[in-house]
């Protein structure tokens, strides 16, 4: 097994016990890209696959919009 595989198996289950730990019932993810063949399609899938052995309901979302926290009162506001 290459080391990369490792790693990344060491990182899921890593998330796996802090998500279990935590109680995290939901979780808000990016969509993947529309080819569905990039690394960032293959983290996400891995990521998917962690959260749903625990039980978290996934909700995916465009990855839209960018938070800011520069405004008088640090609140959190949206830029588009």
């Amino acid at each position: 097994m290459p080391l990369g595989n490792l790693r990344r198996e060491a990182n899921s289950r890593v998330l796996q016990t802090l998500a279990i730990q935590l109680g995290i019932k939901e979780a808000i993810v990016p969509t993947g890209t529309a080819s569905g063949a990039t690394d960032r399609d293959f983290d996400l899938k891995k990521l998917k696959d962690v959260l749903d052995r625990c039980g978290i309901v996934v909700t995916e979302r465009k990855p839209s919009m960018s938070i800011r926290t520069h405004n008088h009162h640090n609140k959190p506001t949206r830029h588009g």
